[in-house]
């Protein structure tokens, strides 16, 4: 079941981890927990010097996309997901 965008949430940055970026996105019936790295988002996206969420909000339709391909191929039993470069890698 691929994710959706959760809109009762806002995208931020993860206080415990200097530069991720927390996002939540929905299966239909639950929460699902986001996470990308400020590196990931530099490999991706290039590296500009802006902040993190900046990136992140300028891509976010292409990050989201990577978000429910990676929740479709695994399991994530805490409703958790960290994604990582593999997860933007052509046909992933």
């Amino acid at each position: 079941m691929p994710l959706e965008r959760y809109t009762h949430g806002a995208p931020h940055h993860d206080a415990a981890t200097e530069g991720a970026i927390r996002f939540p996105m929905t299966n239909g019936q639950r929460v699902i927990g986001c996470e990308i790295d400020a590196e990931v988002l530099r490999q991706q996206f290039g590296d500009d010097g802006d902040d993190p969420l900046d990136v992140f909000l300028r891509h976010r339709a292409a990050i989201e996309a990577a978000a429910s391909r990676a929740y479709d191929r695994g399991t994530f039993p805490n409703d958790l997901m960290e994604l990582t470069a593999n997860d933007f890698a052509s046909g992933a």
